[in-house]
Formats: C-alpha cells, structure tokens, sequence
C-alpha cells in the first residue's frame, strides 16, 4: 500500500506513486501558468512520472504574456474535453490540468463529484488506480 504524504500549503505528493499534485485557488492565468511550470519543476525534483494541476477557471482577459496565451489555449482544450487538458512533456511523462470550480455547480457535493470524476479519469487513464 502507498503511503501520502501532505505539504502544508496548497501542494500534495505521492510519495511512493511519483505523482505531484498541486492545487491553485485563482483563475489569474499568470497564476495558473506559475503553476503548470512548478507542477513541472516538482515533477523534475521528485521524479514523478504524473503531475497535476488543478485549479477553479482561467479569466481569459488577464493574458499577461506569450506563457499565459499558452495557458489560455489549454483552457480552451479544457473546455472541450470535460475540464482536462493533458500535456505530454518531452521527456514522455504526463501533467494534466484540471478544472475543480465550485461555482461549476450547485452545492459541493456536486461540485466534489464533477472533481472526483475528473481525477479519477486522470488517475485511471494513466494505470494509478485500476478502471
């Protein structure tokens, strides 16, 4: 059995899994896309084989730089693909953008399924959890 292991602030490990999950509370695309380039920089440090971001939404009209028009394209690919975006680096290994809104739908429970189904597709399609 895998242990976790939790850092305090919004970032998560798998220790034992390799994977690196970090968890953003803004739709700044500034923000978000200081988070796609530590998501991938924790990766590197742990050597994690996965790596996910997750975060409520992106405010399309705060693109900054060429970095945050980058991420506004991935929202975009978010938004056709059930709010995940799947980035294949070049070293083959997988980070994923994923959408956890809570005004996405009425009370958290709903909201907790969306999110769970969203990262359970994430964690099945990658072999972490058996389908």
């Amino acid at each position: 059995m895998s242990s976790w292991f939790v850092y305090r602030g919004p970032f998560v490990g798998f220790e034992d899994l390799g994977k690196v999950v970090k968890c953003k509370f803004s739709g700044n695309p500034t923000y978000i896309t200081a988070g796609r380039f530590k998501v991938m920089a924790y990766m590197y440090e742990y050597n994690a084989d996965l790596g996910i971001l997750v975060f409520p939404d992106l405010d399309g009209r705060l693109v900054y730089d060429e970095e945050d028009r980058a991420t506004s394209s991935l929202w975009d690919v978010m938004a056709r693909n059930n709010g995940i975006a799947k980035i294949t680096l070049s070293n083959g290994r997988s980070l994923y953008m994923v959408r956890a809104d809570p005004a996405e739908a009425e009370g958290p429970g709903a909201v907790w399924e969306i999110t769970k189904s969203r990262l359970l597709n994430v964690l099945k399609g990658e072999g972490v959890i058996s389908p």
